[in-house]
Formats: C-alpha cells, structure tokens, sequence
C-alpha cells in the first residue's frame, strides 16, 4: 500500500497528501518522509476520511502510526503533509494570529521598540516588517514554523485566486505526544509547497524570541516504543471562493471545529471588578499636577506619563464618566478639558506624550534621533473618538460645552480632514509640527472614520463624514478585504495587527449606525470575521506549574495584538468589544456576540486583587501578557507592570451589559458572572448569582428583530435597570418591554 494520496478534495486546489515519519538524528536533523509499502517493515501508517455531516467539503481525516514491534525505539515526529508543484506566491496564507498574506514584507531585524527613523527607509504603501516568521519577500525559498500555542486558532488556511478556492486545515492544540505544529516549506524556483501538520512540535534549528531575535530551540521530538500507536486528528476544508473575504467568512463558522468548547468560570462579577479599577485609577493613575488621568502610574516616575490614544489617554477617562463616582466624573472631565486645552499640536493633531505636570508636550518619548516629532496617527483618531464621545455625554446630560472644547475638537478634525485631502490616507507617522505624513500606509488611521462620524453627528458637518466614508471605504478595500490590517500599534513597524482590525470595525460599524445605510453590512460582516481571527476560541492548556497553570487560568477569549509580540492579551486593545455586539445586532451573526461573551466574561480573571494576587501585582493591576507562545521562554507567565487591559475591563464594565436579551428573537447572552435564564412566553428572568461577591449587573431588553441598523446609544447599558443579587441568591424578575 501507499500513504501518498491524492485525494478528491483535494484535487481542487492542486494538493496531495502523504502521511509521513520524521526520523531524528543526533544532530537534530531530519526529513518528513512518507510511510510506503517500501518502508513498511519500520512502520505502518493508515486514514480514515468522514464527511462531517451537513457540512459539504468538511472532511475529517484520522491518520494512525504504528511502529513495527519488531524494531528499535524510535526518535520522531508525526506528518500530515499537504504538497503542491503548482504553488503560487500571489496565494494568500494565514495562522490565524500569527501570519497574514505570509508576512511577506520586507522586513528589518531591529531591537524593541522598533521605529523607522531614516526618510529612505520610510514606507509609504507597501508595509514594512520586523523579522517575524514569514515567507520570503524576494525569490527565495521560505519556512513557517508556528506551534498551535502561536496561533489563537491551531490551523492554517489558503485563497488560491488562480483557482478561485479556499482551504482551511485545522487541528488540536495537543496531541497525545505534545503541541501540534504547522510547518510551511516555500520553494519559489519550483513552485512546490509543503503544507504540514506535525506533532509534536519540532522546529529546524531555531526559534522566533521577538525583537530579540531567534535562538536555537530546545524541542524534543517523541520517543515511540515498538509496536505503539499514534493517532492525528485534523479537519479539511476546500470551497469555492470568489473573493478573498471568503476564507474569513469558512474560518467564523468552523474555527472550533478541532478545539474542546471553552468553559466559563463564574468568578470576579463587572460591579467588583470595577470597584478595583477606579479606586486604582483614582490612586495612581491620577495626576494633580497634570490634571489628567495618565496611561502610567505614579510610583513609575515617568518622564512622560500622558499618552494620547492608543493605551488610554481619553480613552480610561471615558468609562470613568460613565460609571464613575463624582471624583471620578469631575477628573474625567478635567482630563478632557487638560488635553483639549494643551494637549494640541501645531499640526492641529494631539501632541503624543506630555509630562507628569502638563508643562511639556512632543511627539513620541522612543530614544532615537528624530522621535520626538514623529506622531502615531492611532493615537490622534483614538483620542478625538473617545473626546467626542465625552462632549456628547456631557451635553446630553445638561452640561454647558465651553467653547474652547468645541473649537479644539474641530481644529482636530479639520487636521485629519487637511490630511486626507493631501494624501488621500491618514498614513502611520506623521510630523507633529506639520501634519506631513513621514511613514505612510498601514491602517493605523483605523478608528478615525469613527472619531470624524462622531463628529459630523456633534457639530452637523457633512464634510466631516464625507470623508469619514471615502476613508472607511478606502481601509475596507486595501485592509479588510485583503486580509491584512497593519501597524497600529506604533512598536511593530507595520506587522499585521488586531488592533488596527477592531479600529476599522469600529468604523465601520459607527458609520452603519449613523447612517442606516445597509450597504455598511456586508462590510461590518467582512470585518467582524477577520476580527474573530485575532481571538483565542478555546483554553489552552498552560504548563501546571506556570502562573496561569496554578490560577486555573483561562485563555478563551484573550485577544492577539499583533504578529511580532506574541502573546495574547486580556481584551482588545483598547475597546471593549461593543462593536461585536453592534456586529452581531446588524448581521444577525451568533459567532460575535459568543466570542464577546469569552472576552468580556473572561478578561476579569487577570485582575489582581487581596484574596486572589497575581504575580504580587497591586491590587487593580493588570498585565497585558497571555503567553500560549514561547517566543519569551514564560508559557502561562507575565513581568511586573500595570497595562492598558485595565483600560479594556473599565471599557467592558461601563459598555457591556451584565445580561443582553432580545425578546423578538428570544435570545439571551450572560456577560457577566451570572447564570440568567428566560421565560419568554412567561415574561420572566431567572437570575443567579453563583460567586462569592455581591453583584450589581444590569439587564437590557432589545426588542428589535434581526438584522437591525437601529443604533444602540453611547451609555445606553449603563442606563438598563440594574439587579442587586448577594452572594448565592436566585431572583425572579419580569422582563422589561
């Protein structure tokens, strides 16, 4: 017999397959070689394929190994290897978390945190890369190694454009024998490819440590006794695809198909996590001297503590209006007013960082020649979105706007306006003084399609939305429906990222809102689906003896930032995820609200508090570290430090409501740590609260049928009737109409 096959299924896309040893010698060598009749007096080698049921081109394939009993131990690794001798570089490939489009960019090898500082060296369209696992930018031959614990979903999916399919192959995390791997071997001369699923993981030579750079791996592969078994598990998918976005829409519907349903554990309710967050924010993230809160605490002594955007600068301010207490809301509010005030640039954009008493202002605080004039767009569009929402609350609560917020607002606007006038993108950095873009592309302007919304809503300005839309347009077009969102974060160059996905989401889905215009909703499903490549869908398994071992920690739910640091992290980066929920209520999409339901229940678990420390961090505290990748050697470990997911819980608690029901659709979602159930002919909610905590959550009815453009409005949950529960106390409560 033979175990190099092609397949039916496979045929479509130019595939075979070969079920293959990989024999490991003392010096660590070794090639993946198929399992033939030639062979078989070392090994045999069977699979079984089934037909998932309803799911047309879905094949579940099984592969069994078993060793000769008549021969020696044996040093290996176990294969499924998918080849091709038609393989294009124009197919696009992604690891979900891990690789986009191939990451292949060029790409630079620099130290943390990177930055572009030389005007040659400055991209202005095609991204720009820190070495990061990638295929090859030139003619070379390529590798990808990635462990399932680098991926937020253990697979690996392909467009063939050429062919106008897609294919998807997912697998476990474990194995009997350790993680499983995908192993990617490009040789462009030939235009051959080896796609391989392997376990256990074993990488050629070298491993990826970040801006570190690589460092030789200490893998081992598995030592199988005579006459022993081993089974691999794995999920084919091959569909037609007339579009790239398509894959993403395959990926939504079957990503936990070879993954254990995460758990969730009733632990840390909204009410006590928020308790903890703002007195931590009222303690140390508030600056007297500054009249700020700043992304930084005190007791760090930063030269530069205020950071517009991205991690929190206008962004913490926002739910601490909303659910804040009266300290809270009047250092909210001195917040906006210190930024919109001094906070300003010449360019008309905010000024990056400032220090700890609002004296001094620039650009960026990295410690190169040249960066304090460099400003990460991100951090302009964060802050005027969030800054807008602030005035609109506050306005509609019967607060006198004064008129300098209004005009600083507008000279905002009017800058990003000027810029995509000039440029026709918002570009990465620009000049603080000028305005000129100095490294252009990626989609670090994300959110601003969002932020200039809002603004046409609060000052009724058509031109401010008109460009809204081309600009939303311009990143559904070149990111979102290219697969590939990059570089908001202002440490990556221009990986691919999460971030910058969220952002456009947020656009696009503020823009649904505003204008009810359905044409919006096959975007915002477009988006929402590449969104849901970024999230952890299932528990990995941390070492027992790790942190997040011990702490029974877990990590459905934690989100990606982006390719180069890899980790996931508690929540989004920085948004509470409402533009799930938004997706889900204008597509009609479970898959949305579900995964919002992992991340807002689950990212309260990272809070460190008195009965539960984390790492001895302070009460309040959180780490942006989820390590499932070794890339640091601290699988399931985080360093020392407080870090913008406190922004996201707070975000989640002022944004997201305990329990979401829709009555026409007689649906109902827990987000908090709560057990709820409906009696929708009866009227009834049953409610539980199972922790050890008192609970304040609240309730919302939404009475709209599905699909609906009908917006939700800034603060509305907060709004709901809340439900006070003591520890362990069941209710009953009629539903509200």
């Amino acid at each position: 017999m033979t175990n190099t096959h092609s397949r039916h299924f496979l045929d479509a896309v130019g595939l075979t397959l070969s079920l293959c040893i990989r024999a490991i010698d003392d010096d660590r060598s070794g090639i993946y070689q198929p399992v033939t009749s030639e062979h078989n007096e070392d090994w045999s080698a069977t699979i079984e394929e089934s037909q998932v049921p309803g799911h047309d081109g879905h094949i579940n394939l099984k592969a069994t190994f078993t060793r000769s009993p008549d021969r020696a131990k044996s040093s290996c690794v176990f294969a499924l290897k998918f080849s091709s001798q038609t393989w294009s570089r124009e197919n696009y490939v992604i690891l979900p978390g891990s690789v986009y489009a191939g990451n292949r960019f060029p790409a630079k090898a620099m130290s943390y945190p990177p930055l572009l500082t030389d005007p040659q060296n400055c991209p202005m369209d095609t991204p720009v890369i820190t070495d990061v696992p990638r295929l090859e930018f030139d003619l070379s031959d390529g590798m990808i190694q990635q462990l399932a614990g680098d991926m937020t979903t253990p697979g690996l999916g392909v467009y063939f454009p050429a062919q106008k399919k897609g294919l998807w192959i997912f697998c476990p995390s474990l194995s009997d024998l350790g993680h499983y791997m995908i192993d990617i071997r490009e040789r462009q001369a030939d235009s051959h490819v080896d796609l391989i699923v392997a376990t256990p993981n074993y990488r050629d030579g070298q491993q990826y440590r970040g801006c570190g750079g690589w460092t030789a791996t200490n893998d081992v592969p598995a030592q199988i006794e005579p006459g022993t078994s081993v089974e691999m598990r794995l999920q084919v998918i091959v569909f037609d695809a007339y579009e790239k976005s398509t894959l993403f829409g395959v990926f939504r519907d079957a990503r936990g198909a070879m993954l254990d349903k995460p758990t969730r554990n009733h632990d840390l309710p909204f009410s006590q996590a928020w308790t903890l967050l703002e007195n931590k924010h009222n303690d140390e993230n508030w600056y007297d001297g500054g009249e700020f809160y700043a992304q930084v605490v005190r007791s760090a002594n930063n030269e530069w503590p205020w950071r517009s955007g991205w991690c929190g600068g206008l962004i913490s301010s926002w739910p601490l209006l909303l659910l804040g207490d009266q300290t809270s809301k009047v250092r909210s509010t001195q917040s906006l007013n210190t930024i919109l005030t001094k906070g300003i640039a010449p360019s008309g954009l905010f000024y990056s960082v400032g220090n700890s008493d609002g004296t001094q202002w620039q650009g960026n605080c990295y410690p190169y020649h040249g960066a304090e004039r460099l400003h990460l767009i991100r951090r302009t569009g964060d802050s005027l979105y969030y800054a807008v929402k602030h005035v609109q609350w506050l306005a509609s609560h019967g607060n006198d706007i004064p008129a300098h917020w209004s005009t600083a607002l507008r000279r905002v606007a009017d800058a990003l306006v000027q810029l995509w006038t000039n440029n026709k993108q918002f570009g990465q950095y620009v000049d603080q003084n000028t305005g000129k873009i100095i490294i252009g592309g990626s989609s670090a302007g994300g959110i601003i399609p969002a932020a200039l919304t809002k603004c046409a809503e609060y000052f009724n300005e058509n031109n401010y939305l008109d460009v809204a839309i081309d600009a939303a347009n311009f990143y559904y077009r070149n990111a979102i429906q290219e697969g590939l969102t990059t570089g908001g974060p202002g440490e990556i160059l221009q990986c691919p990222d999460s971030e910058s996905c969220f952002a456009i989401l947020e656009s696009l889905v503020t823009l649904g809102e505003t204008t009810g215009d359905s044409a919006w909703v096959e975007k915002i499903n477009v988006a929402a689906n590449l969104s849901l490549t970024w999230c952890m869908d299932y528990d990995f398994q941390f070492p027992r003896e790790s942190l997040f071992g011990r702490l029974g920690i877990h990590s459905a739910g934690s989100v990606w930032a982006n390719v180069q640091n890899k980790h996931s992290s508690p929540g989004i980066c920085t948004h509470s995820g409402l533009s799930l929920l938004k997706a889900f209520r204008m597509t009609g999409h479970n898959a949305y609200i579900e995964m919002l339901q992992n991340i807002a229940h689950n990212i309260t678990q990272y809070i460190s508090r008195p009965d539960k420390p984390i790492n001895n961090l302070p009460s309040g505290w959180m780490n942006e570290r989820v390590n499932t990748s070794d890339w640091e050697n601290a699988v399931g470990e985080i360093f020392y430090g407080s870090c913008w997911p406190e922004v996201s819980c707070m975000l989640t608690c002022a944004e997201i409501p305990g329990v979401y029901i829709n009555t026409a659709e007689r649906l109902i979602y827990a987000f908090d740590h709560v057990n709820a159930s409906v009696d929708f002919d009866g009227g009834f909610l049953s409610i539980h609260n199972p922790t050890r905590y008192p609970v304040t959550t609240t309730v919302y009815c939404d009475n709209c049928p599905l699909p609906t453009l009908a917006p939700v409005q800034d603060g509305a949950f907060i709004n709901a009737p809340p439900v006070h529960l003591s520890s362990g106390e069941k209710t009953r409560i009629p539903l509200e109409n």
